[in-house]
Protein backbone atom coordinates (compact mmCIF):
# COMPACT_ATOMS: atom_id res chain seq x y z
CA UNK A 1 0.00 0.00 0.00
CA UNK A 2 1.57 3.44 -0.87
CA UNK A 3 2.00 5.90 1.67
CA UNK A 4 -1.09 7.92 0.58
CA UNK A 5 -3.41 6.11 0.24
CA UNK A 6 -5.88 4.33 2.95
CA UNK A 7 -6.91 0.34 4.23
CA UNK A 8 -10.84 0.71 3.50
CA UNK A 9 -12.53 -2.25 4.49
CA UNK A 10 -15.04 -3.80 2.09
CA UNK A 11 -17.66 -4.67 4.72
CA UNK A 12 -18.21 -4.26 8.17
CA UNK A 13 -19.19 -7.61 10.71
CA UNK A 14 -21.09 -6.91 13.99
CA UNK A 15 -20.22 -9.83 16.60
CA UNK A 16 -22.38 -10.35 19.16
CA UNK A 17 -21.15 -12.62 22.04
CA UNK A 18 -22.67 -15.50 23.71
CA UNK A 19 -24.98 -15.21 27.75
CA UNK A 20 -22.48 -14.81 30.49
CA UNK A 21 -19.84 -13.86 27.75
CA UNK A 22 -18.31 -10.00 26.82
CA UNK A 23 -16.99 -8.62 23.64
CA UNK A 24 -13.12 -9.70 24.51
CA UNK A 25 -14.35 -13.11 25.53
CA UNK A 26 -11.74 -15.27 23.50
CA UNK A 27 -14.13 -16.91 21.29
CA UNK A 28 -15.44 -13.35 20.06
CA UNK A 29 -12.19 -12.32 19.36
CA UNK A 30 -11.14 -15.38 17.81
CA UNK A 31 -13.81 -14.79 15.00
CA UNK A 32 -12.70 -11.09 15.09
CA UNK A 33 -9.28 -11.79 14.15
CA UNK A 34 -10.66 -14.42 11.46
CA UNK A 35 -12.52 -12.12 9.74
CA UNK A 36 -10.54 -9.35 10.10
CA UNK A 37 -7.54 -11.08 8.54
CA UNK A 38 -9.95 -11.18 5.61
CA UNK A 39 -10.56 -7.79 5.24
CA UNK A 40 -13.38 -7.52 6.89
CA UNK A 41 -14.36 -4.17 9.42
CA UNK A 42 -15.21 -6.10 12.57
CA UNK A 43 -17.02 -4.67 15.50
CA UNK A 44 -18.25 -5.91 18.91
CA UNK A 45 -19.95 -4.35 22.23
CA UNK A 46 -21.20 -5.78 26.01
CA UNK A 47 -24.59 -6.76 25.55
CA UNK A 48 -26.66 -4.77 28.75
CA UNK A 49 -25.71 -6.51 31.96
CA UNK A 50 -22.42 -7.87 30.63
CA UNK A 51 -18.73 -7.82 30.35
CA UNK A 52 -17.71 -3.60 31.65
CA UNK A 53 -21.59 -2.46 31.56
CA UNK A 54 -23.36 -2.57 35.02
CA UNK A 55 -26.58 -5.20 36.14
CA UNK A 56 -29.47 -4.03 37.24
CA UNK A 57 -31.45 -6.01 39.83
CA UNK A 58 -34.02 -7.17 37.14
CA UNK A 59 -31.16 -8.87 35.36
CA UNK A 60 -29.61 -10.40 38.34
CA UNK A 61 -33.26 -11.85 39.55
CA UNK A 62 -33.88 -13.72 35.71
CA UNK A 63 -30.71 -14.86 35.73
CA UNK A 64 -30.75 -16.60 39.08
CA UNK A 65 -33.88 -18.18 38.13
CA UNK A 66 -32.24 -19.63 34.95
CA UNK A 67 -29.51 -21.03 36.98
CA UNK A 68 -31.33 -22.57 39.43
CA UNK A 69 -33.58 -24.20 36.88
CA UNK A 70 -30.70 -25.40 35.27
CA UNK A 71 -29.24 -27.21 37.91
CA UNK A 72 -32.82 -28.62 38.45
CA UNK A 73 -32.79 -30.23 34.80
CA UNK A 74 -35.49 -27.77 34.14
CA UNK A 75 -35.58 -26.80 29.96
CA UNK A 76 -34.13 -23.29 30.02
CA UNK A 77 -35.98 -22.49 26.88
CA UNK A 78 -38.46 -20.45 28.46
CA UNK A 79 -35.74 -18.40 31.12
CA UNK A 80 -33.77 -17.55 28.53
CA UNK A 81 -36.08 -16.11 26.06
CA UNK A 82 -37.43 -14.11 29.30
CA UNK A 83 -33.54 -12.95 29.38
CA UNK A 84 -33.18 -12.11 25.97
CA UNK A 85 -36.38 -9.83 25.78
CA UNK A 86 -35.60 -8.03 28.88
CA UNK A 87 -32.42 -7.43 27.41
CA UNK A 88 -33.40 -6.69 23.63
CA UNK A 89 -34.88 -3.22 23.42
CA UNK A 90 -31.51 -2.15 24.73
CA UNK A 91 -29.27 -3.94 22.58
CA UNK A 92 -30.77 -3.18 19.65
CA UNK A 93 -30.75 0.93 19.84
CA UNK A 94 -26.97 0.03 21.41
CA UNK A 95 -26.33 -1.54 17.94
CA UNK A 96 -27.48 1.05 16.50
CA UNK A 97 -25.77 3.62 17.42
CA UNK A 98 -22.77 1.73 17.30
CA UNK A 99 -23.24 0.93 13.80
CA UNK A 100 -24.10 4.74 12.90
CA UNK A 101 -20.71 5.96 14.77
CA UNK A 102 -18.61 3.03 12.80
CA UNK A 103 -20.15 3.69 9.27
CA UNK A 104 -18.05 7.36 10.06
CA UNK A 105 -15.15 5.93 9.99
CA UNK A 106 -13.17 6.84 6.73
CA UNK A 107 -12.29 3.02 6.60
CA UNK A 108 -15.51 1.42 6.83
CA UNK A 109 -18.21 3.86 5.37
CA UNK A 110 -21.88 2.63 4.33
CA UNK A 111 -21.21 -0.59 3.01
CA UNK A 112 -22.72 -3.43 3.15
CA UNK A 113 -22.83 -5.08 6.64
CA UNK A 114 -23.51 -8.15 8.56
CA UNK A 115 -24.11 -9.76 11.74
CA UNK A 116 -22.60 -13.15 13.37
CA UNK A 117 -23.65 -14.50 17.02
CA UNK A 118 -24.64 -17.73 18.69
CA UNK A 119 -26.44 -18.54 21.97
CA UNK A 120 -27.64 -15.16 23.72
CA UNK A 121 -26.05 -13.07 20.31
CA UNK A 122 -28.62 -15.19 18.57
CA UNK A 123 -31.37 -14.02 20.79
CA UNK A 124 -30.31 -10.46 20.94
CA UNK A 125 -29.11 -10.34 16.96
CA UNK A 126 -32.70 -11.57 16.11
CA UNK A 127 -34.78 -8.73 16.93
CA UNK A 128 -31.50 -6.03 15.46
CA UNK A 129 -31.97 -7.91 12.19
CA UNK A 130 -35.51 -7.48 11.68
CA UNK A 131 -35.33 -3.79 13.05
CA UNK A 132 -32.30 -2.39 11.08
CA UNK A 133 -32.22 -2.43 7.29
CA UNK A 134 -28.42 -1.93 7.21
CA UNK A 135 -28.26 -5.52 7.62
CA UNK A 136 -28.05 -7.55 4.50
CA UNK A 137 -26.81 -10.96 5.91
CA UNK A 138 -26.20 -13.34 9.14
CA UNK A 139 -24.79 -16.29 10.88
CA UNK A 140 -26.72 -17.24 13.49
CA UNK A 141 -27.36 -20.54 15.57
CA UNK A 142 -27.51 -21.98 18.66
CA UNK A 143 -30.97 -20.76 20.03
CA UNK A 144 -33.92 -22.88 20.43
CA UNK A 145 -37.19 -21.43 19.60
CA UNK A 146 -38.93 -19.69 22.47
CA UNK A 147 -39.66 -15.78 21.96
CA UNK A 148 -37.88 -15.30 18.32
CA UNK A 149 -40.70 -15.93 16.15
CA UNK A 150 -42.49 -12.32 15.86
CA UNK A 151 -38.99 -11.01 14.79
CA UNK A 152 -38.40 -13.85 12.75
CA UNK A 153 -40.91 -13.34 10.94
CA UNK A 154 -40.09 -9.83 10.03
CA UNK A 155 -36.28 -10.96 8.55
CA UNK A 156 -35.77 -11.50 4.92
CA UNK A 157 -32.05 -11.25 4.65
CA UNK A 158 -30.11 -14.18 3.77
CA UNK A 159 -29.37 -16.30 7.81
CA UNK A 160 -27.37 -19.14 8.02
CA UNK A 161 -28.22 -20.82 11.11
CA UNK A 162 -25.97 -23.30 12.87
CA UNK A 163 -27.55 -25.61 14.97
CA UNK A 164 -26.68 -28.75 17.20
CA UNK A 165 -27.91 -32.04 16.63
CA UNK A 166 -27.92 -33.83 19.76
CA UNK A 167 -28.58 -31.35 22.86
CA UNK A 168 -29.13 -32.06 26.88
CA UNK A 169 -33.23 -30.95 26.22
CA UNK A 170 -33.23 -31.45 22.29
CA UNK A 171 -32.39 -34.00 20.05
CA UNK A 172 -33.10 -34.31 15.86
CA UNK A 173 -35.31 -32.26 14.21
CA UNK A 174 -36.28 -30.56 16.67
CA UNK A 175 -32.56 -28.48 17.54
CA UNK A 176 -33.53 -26.50 14.44
CA UNK A 177 -36.01 -23.79 15.38
CA UNK A 178 -35.43 -22.26 12.17
CA UNK A 179 -37.56 -25.04 10.24
CA UNK A 180 -40.72 -23.41 10.77
CA UNK A 181 -40.38 -19.75 11.59
CA UNK A 182 -38.03 -18.83 8.68
CA UNK A 183 -39.89 -19.16 5.92
CA UNK A 184 -38.38 -16.68 3.61
CA UNK A 185 -34.77 -16.93 4.44
CA UNK A 186 -32.07 -19.17 2.40
CA UNK A 187 -31.21 -21.41 5.03
CA UNK A 188 -28.08 -24.02 5.44
CA UNK A 189 -28.47 -25.99 8.10
CA UNK A 190 -25.02 -27.46 9.36
CA UNK A 191 -25.98 -30.04 12.48
CA UNK A 192 -22.84 -30.80 14.85
CA UNK A 193 -22.26 -32.84 17.91
CA UNK A 194 -20.35 -30.90 19.76
CA UNK A 195 -21.07 -28.70 22.87
CA UNK A 196 -21.80 -24.44 21.94
CA UNK A 197 -18.48 -23.59 22.79
CA UNK A 198 -17.08 -26.18 19.93
CA UNK A 199 -19.43 -25.14 17.13
CA UNK A 200 -17.51 -25.54 13.85
CA UNK A 201 -16.36 -21.98 12.34
CA UNK A 202 -18.37 -20.86 9.33
CA UNK A 203 -17.02 -18.33 6.63
CA UNK A 204 -19.30 -16.87 5.29
CA UNK A 205 -19.60 -13.26 2.69
CA UNK A 206 -21.96 -10.45 2.90
CA UNK A 207 -23.34 -9.53 -0.62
Amino acid sequence: MDAGEHLRYSSLILLGHGGGQHKTAPGTLSRARRYAAEGFAVVAIDAPNHGDRPKDGEFRRIAAKMRAGMAAGENPGAPVAGMHSNLAGQVVADWQAVLTAVQRLDQVGVGPVGYCGMSMGCGLGIPLIAAEPRIRAAVQGLLGVHGVAEHVARITVPVQFLAQWTTRWCRGTRAWPCSTPWPRLRKRRTPTPASTGMCRRSKWTVR
